[in-house]
């Protein structure tokens, strides 16, 4: 299936040398070749052998990392990814006219949302935005990668691009990573990248146990300081600043952070502008009055997250992390688990921390009334269409990407959850690549890992979406590939 690309008109220079309005080749569907069995035999029966065994438990995460390796003694996982992610929703606001998202460039946004971002952003310095979260991801490889009719032939072209731009693909922008054989890099924190030191002047701490929960309802999202429609903007920017959890954390475990703006329904400060190279429009069309996306939309979407997660892994990533924000983020997450699970809102909606009961009833009711709008949909892009937004999209489409490509995936909250699903769905076969980091408290995500069969590193209590989550999981990961790795025969 080929898309075309939407008109550009009135979105500037942020899209229109990324993405050109040729035919573009669909998301590579179909079947997805399963982590390797022998690997994953080889390496439990290695450990079988040890004279000391961590336990069940922690052997199959082994196993599994093995197996996604394809080597009985698989290689340290130090090359790790989070992509994070931003856009509103617009089942959180009042139908606006016309039902869709308001464009880009139409000047609604100006107010306090983008006055919040440029604050939290000018604490980065000038150059920060490249070196910090922009990533591999450029203009030039883009443009290396269409023909002269802007078509992309194939996701094999992005990457050949983006590991040009990476030089050996061991290091991507930002961070340098030294390489060994065995794949045990170590990074080096260096001024100005991903990994840098950065403090909160105030040196507040977060509980990154409610990072990035939000409350469709109102906009809440834990660290926002307050209610209002313009939190996503302000989240992004503290996010880019280095003071949110994922990023906290990110830091405290050497993995580089890549940060997108997908939909947030603000016009972000200009040293952030570039991390809006992928935005159409700022929030979506309501979905319990009115589909979220086109087809044609969505299928562009979809690219967008092989786009990405080419890009990261031509440049060396082992191991991937999708993390989201935005205001009413779960309400589409959860939505789309139970249209494509055959549940009901009851079952899947969960209660956002700090919200009211009245506010948990109305999210009920939304979810509900999306889901008698649109019925049974046997197509999973049209449905995705009916009852997603740009990000799940996306990161929908980084999954099947990783997979494809051999590249595991930890799983956060109900979000991350709800495109492993719908990526399962799209291409059978990328829920063996992923593994969720957490047992999230959210029902919706808890619906998804029974669905999949899957089992979670962690069972903490955490309801988060942001990636904070996976990340805490990460040194359980590390820990366990150490062991299989690294304890001598008995």
């Amino acid at each position: 299936m080929t898309v075309t690309l939407p008109s550009m008109q009135g979105h500037g220079r942020i899209m229109r040398s990324q993405l050109p309005s040729a035919p573009w080749p669909g998301l590579r569907r179909g079947p997805i070749e399963a982590p390797d069995l022998a690997a994953y035999e080889a390496a439990r029966g290695r450990l079988a052998q040890l004279g000391a065994r961590p336990g069940d438990g922690l052997d199959g995460l082994a196993a599994w990392v093995a197996a996604c390796q394809r080597r009985p003694i698989p290689w340290l996982v130090s090359r790790v990814r989070v992509i994070v992610l931003a856009g509103d929703h617009g089942i959180a606001e009042p139908t606006r006219p016309g039902g869709a998202g308001v464009p880009m460039g139409s000047g609604v946004a100006g107010g306090a949302g983008a006055q919040g971002a440029a604050r939290s952003a000018g604490r980065l310095g000038a150059s920060a935005s490249d070196a910090l979260v922009s990533g591999p991801l450029t203009d030039d490889v883009v443009a290396r990668s269409t023909d002269a009719s802007g078509t992309i032939a194939d996701s094999e072209s992005v990457s050949s691009a983006a590991t040009g731009y990476a030089g050996a693909g061991c290091a991507g922008a930002g961070a340098r990573t030294d390489c060994d054989p065995d794949g045990g890099a170590t990074a080096r924190r260096t001024p100005g990248d991903g990994t840098a030191d950065r403090h909160s002047p105030d040196g507040a701490t977060v509980d990154a146990s409610r990072a990035g929960a939000g409350d469709a309802t109102t906009g809440r999202t834990p660290g926002s300081g307050g209610v209002d429609a313009d939190s996503t903007a302000r989240d992004f920017a503290d996010i880019a600043a280095g003071h949110a959890p994922v990023a906290i954390l990110a830091r405290e475990h050497n993995v580089r952070l890549r940060l997108f703006d997908i939909g947030v329904d603000a016009d972000l400060p200009a040293d952030l502008s570039p991390l809006s190279r992928f935005k159409m429009a700022r929030s979506t069309r309501p979905i319990q009055v009115a589909d979220a996306l086109s087809p044609a939309r969505t299928e562009l979407d979809l690219l967008i997250g092989e786009l990405v997660a080419s890009a990261e892994i031509a440049a060396g990533a082992d191991l991937l992390v999708v993390g989201d924000v935005g205001r009413g983020h779960t309400i589409p997450a959860a939505a789309l688990i139970a249209a494509t699970l055959g549940l009901r809102a009851e079952q899947v909606v969960g209660r956002s921390p700090g919200s009211s009961e009245q506010q948990h009833l109305r999210r009920i009711a939304l979810v509900n009334q999306a889901l008698d709008r649109v019925g049974t949909v046997t197509d999973p892009v049209r449905r995705l269409a009916a009852l997603g937004s740009p990000s799940l999209a996306v990161g929908a489409g980084v999954m099947v990407t990783a997979a494809r490509r051999g590249v595991p995936i930890l799983l956060d909250g109900a979000v991350s959850a709800a495109q492993a699903l719908l990526a399962e769905e799209i291409s059978p076969g990328v829920a063996a690549w992923c593994r969720p980091g957490h047992r999230s408290t959210d029902p919706a995500a808890q619906a998804v890992l029974m669905a999949l069969g899957l089992e979670p590193v962690l069972d903490l209590g955490l309801q988060t979406e942001d990636g904070s989550g996976a990340l805490i999981a990460l040194p359980v990961l590390r820990s366990a590939v150490r062991l299989l790795r690294d304890l001598p025969a008995s």
